[in-house]
């Protein structure tokens, strides 16, 4: 049998086990957050581009639906308020600094899919052809307006996932039920996700009607929903 060790030499070294392990583990730690923090602060710039490009096209009517839906977007990703209210008011002013504006593309994709792009640039000479490169690689091509744009109707759309308070019954059925009194048209479960589709108009009023429950939604925006889905056939 092997003999005890004294208690003082124990201790030291499960302190220096643990120095070891902190030491190992703070730096991983400060990477994954700087790497979090970075996508982070790419995603505000994009949201404010897009809020400054918006508010341009309102004149700043933050009852417009289309305002309001990038607003929306913006709070569900924790934009701060102060920063949604500056990109706001420099669309208002004019003072964006480069040109940037949305363009909407039509097109054709895999398995003869249809697809309407909404693209924000400030060079549309050239988003178009990095878009038809793009989509040629996969059997796809550019089309002209009005090609595809009659197979999709203009939707409010959310997604919810199941909330951390056990108090709120997480089920299809209960979400469906929810869904319908919040104003919403349809509901669908994918992958423990309540996908939600409603009047663009009554968006906002969805998204309040969820977040009084304790559901708050991590997409809203509005999109175009096709009237018919196919079936992406792989190679």
């Amino acid at each position: 049998m092997q003999a005890s060790r004294p208690l003082h030499q124990l201790v030291a070294t499960s302190l220096r086990f643990e120095q070891r392990r902190f030491m190992g583990r703070a730096p991983t730690i400060a990477g994954k957050k700087s790497a979090t923090d970075a996508k982070k602060a790419i995603l505000i710039g994009k949201l404010a581009k897009e809020l400054v490009v918006t508010s341009k096209a309102t004149h700043g009517d933050v009852n417009n639906i289309r305002l309001a839906s990038v607003v929306i977007k913006a709070k569900t990703f924790n934009m701060p308020r102060d920063r949604i209210e500056a990109a706001i008011k420099r669309g208002v002013d004019g003072k964006s600094g480069a040109v940037t504006e949305t363009i909407l593309y039509e097109a054709t994709g895999p398995s003869g899919s249809a697809l309407m792009i909404e693209a924000l640039t400030d060079n549309r000479k050239r988003t178009a052809p990095a878009l038809r490169h793009i989509l040629g690689k996969h059997g796809g091509g550019l089309g002209a307006n009005g090609s595809v744009a009659w197979m999709f109707e203009r939707k409010g759309y959310l997604e919810v996932k199941q909330p951390d308070d056990e108090a709120v019954t997480w089920d299809e059925d209960s979400m469906l039920n929810i869904a319908i009194e919040a104003g919403a048209e349809d509901m669908e479960f994918r992958d423990a996700v309540a996908q939600i589709t409603c009047d663009m108009n009554d968006l906002a009023i969805v998204r309040n009607h969820l977040v009084t429950l304790g559901l708050h939604p991590h997409v809203c925006s509005i999109i175009y929903n096709p009237k018919v889905l196919v079936q992406y056939q792989t190679a």
